[in-house]
């Protein structure tokens, strides 16, 4: 967790549609 965390940090500051 941290390194290949970008696409799952990345989806939780974004909104899901």
């Amino acid at each position: 967790m941290g390194v290949s965390n970008t696409s799952i940090d990345f989806d939780q500051k974004l909104p899901k549609e």
